[in-house]
């Protein structure tokens, strides 16, 4: 391994000392988009694929006052991310449907489209978790570096989830780092502490402020605060990822 890279991932790994399979997410339309489009479940079949879902659950926490959810990263052990955002409750509702004035407070016409594809309603759980435990063991989890990309086009290019995490740098002399989790059917028990990730430094730190990354049929892309002006023809021609900035990596 080349030093330049080598040093490279092991500034990435230093960025995830404090993980302990907890991400706080900065806002609720963050935290409802991420809800829509983290894996939270598989169909068996001739490959692995994500089941069509008609709804998705949503915990609140009414002690914490949280609103929290999973991500399955390791398919077959317990290797689950848990999102969350601390808020008071936004709705007494059990169900509310995608058609509920509930989500213009947050989305616009066209990200509703985008993100609800075929899923029909949020679940909002009312539950308390009797303790939010280090899933750790007290050792830390071990990130395996799958693929480092060297520029934003190659890693949005071959990105197959939806959603790009983003971990700030603390000034401007440190890039930000946006990576992804890669699914993962190990079932490795003496591992069970090692997540597999893709990733990107952006050093100019260009896809601040932004909220999505589109990428056209030509896999041109183009970062975007929001989806208002594209239109309906264009929305479908092309795919979009999501931006999500973690706030911090407490256990709430």
């Amino acid at each position: 391994m080349s030093s330049d890279l080598e040093e490279k991932i092991t500034a990435i790994k230093n960025r995830f000392i404090d993980f302990k399979y907890f991400i706080e997410l900065g806002s609720v339309k963050d935290f409802l988009l991420f809800t829509l489009n983290a894996p939270s479940k598989i169909v068996i079949g001739l490959n692995f694929n994500f089941g069509k879902r008609e709804s998705v659950s949503v915990g609140y926490d009414p002690f914490r006052k949280i609103y929290f959810t999973q991500m399955h990263t390791n398919m077959l052990s317990g290797g689950n991310v848990t999102a969350y955002f601390p808020s008071e409750s936004l709705t007494d509702e059990l169900v509310l449907k995608k058609d509920n004035k509930f989500f213009d407070d947050f989305f616009t016409k066209n990200e509703k489209d985008v993100a609800f594809t075929t899923l029909e309603k949020f679940l909002f759980l009312q539950k308390a978790v009797g303790e939010f435990e280090d899933k750790t063991g007290g050792k830390p989890v071990n990130i395996k570096i799958n693929e480092y990309f060297e520029n934003l086009e190659s890693f949005i290019s071959s990105n197959n989830l939806p959603i790009c995490f983003i971990l700030e740098g603390k000034d401007k002399s440190e890039p930000d780092l946006l990576f992804t989790f890669n699914l993962s059917t190990s079932i490795n028990i003496q591992d069970i502490n090692s997540l597999n990730i893709s990733c990107y430094l952006d050093s100019k730190q260009k896809t601040r402020g932004f909220c999505y990354i589109k990428q056209d049929e030509n896999l041109k892309i183009t970062l975007m605060e929001d989806l208002k002006d594209i239109s309906h023809s264009e929305l479908f021609k092309s795919t979009f990822v999501l931006l999500i900035n973690i706030k911090s990596f407490k256990i709430p």
